[in-house]
């Protein structure tokens, strides 16, 4: 069997995507897909449940740039977009069900192979920043441990550690559900800590938490091939911090 070992392609989150549906297991539709999509509150399930079905546009046209003039590879790969356009059909009027037997059919191995094939092909030409799995799992620790870190806090204001928790929890749900949004949602999520950061009143505080936010921002350098860009994006969010500070 053939596994995306990347997420850096519409084709490979896709895959991921339906591995993880299949490991749900049966049960009512909504949970499943719920679980397989990250979890969280119910209104961030459907939020998840656009993104796949963007993620599958992204392939479509994905495919057009990957299969060319070459007739015999496109129907190979429409194959896959005939299921996936099913599925996304019944994500508006099935999700009620009380199993997965209306999506079950459409998410087979033999589906998801030729996604994982296309995602292939894909990366030839389409290579986008991503993470391991590690990496994701080291950032969600970093990410959880500040969010601790800001609650217990005696310095900060309760609008303050509203604001940065809020931030943080965006950070946390485009990493439980990163094979949907990839890597530059978690680089925007981040890179939006910094607007909370620049909030803080207290001077110490903001110096504690601007010292954190490089520490996940230099995560991000350090295990993206887009070094230059975010390096750049970075100085702008620090540089932000400093005018702050500089007023005050």
């Amino acid at each position: 069997m053939i596994v995306a070992e990347y997420l850096d392609d519409p084709a490979a989150r896709i895959a991921a995507t339906l591995r993880a549906v299949q490991r749900a297991g049966d049960g009512p539709a909504l949970q499943v897909w719920s679980t397989a999509l990250g979890g969280g509150r119910y209104a961030d399930v459907f939020v998840n449940l656009g993104k796949f079905m963007l993620l599958v546009d992204e392939a479509k046209a994905a495919l057009v740039n990957v299969a060319g003039d070459d007739q015999e590879d496109r129907a190979f790969y429409l194959e896959a977009f005939q299921s996936l356009d099913a599925i996304v059909a019944r994500l508006t009027t099935h999700l009620q069900h009380t199993d997965m037997s209306p999506f079950s059919g459409y998410i087979s191995n033999e589906r998801i192979y030729i996604l994982e094939l296309l995602s292939r092909e894909l990366r030839r030409s389409y290579k986008r920043s991503s993470f391991t799995e590690e990496s994701r799992f080291e950032l969600l620790q970093q990410v959880r441990s500040l969010k601790d870190a800001i609650t217990t806090s005696e310095s900060l204001s309760a609008e303050e550690k509203l604001y940065l928790i809020q931030l943080l929890d965006d950070v946390e749900r485009a990493l439980r559900s990163y094979w949907l949004g990839g890597f530059n949602e978690v680089r925007s999520t981040v890179t939006a800590v910094a607007a909370g950061v620049a909030a803080v009143s207290d001077e110490p505080s903001r110096g504690w938490l601007m010292r954190k936010f490089n520490a996940m921002w230099a995560f991000l350098v350090s295990h993206s091939d887009e070094a230059r860009a975010l390096t750049s994006a970075g100085r702008e969010a620090v540089a932000l911090v400093d005018d702050i500070n500089n007023l005050t």
